[in-house]
């Protein structure tokens, strides 16, 4: 095999990868780190349903954002 198609494969993999992550891992990430800032920031608990990226648009969607009031009641 010629050292083009090695890599030309590598980038192919990598590239892969990535995308895999960017759609599975790290929304789950990102949520996580979303609720913690916003609690510490402002003390009220935090509801995030999901967290959806779409690598290919360069889009981040949120679905069920909610913070709870002082006294405990959720707004949306």
């Amino acid at each position: 095999m010629s050292k083009q198609k090695k890599m030309a494969i590598i980038a192919a993999v990598i590239i892969v990868v990535l995308i895999v992550f960017s759609v599975t891992i790290l929304p789950i990430l990102v949520k996580n780190k979303a609720i913690e800032a916003i609690q510490q920031g402002t003390g009220r608990t935090v509801h995030i349903e999901s967290v959806s990226i779409n690598p290919f648009s360069v889009a981040v969607s949120v679905k069920k954002f909610a913070i709870e009031e002082k006294g405990g009641g959720r707004t949306q």
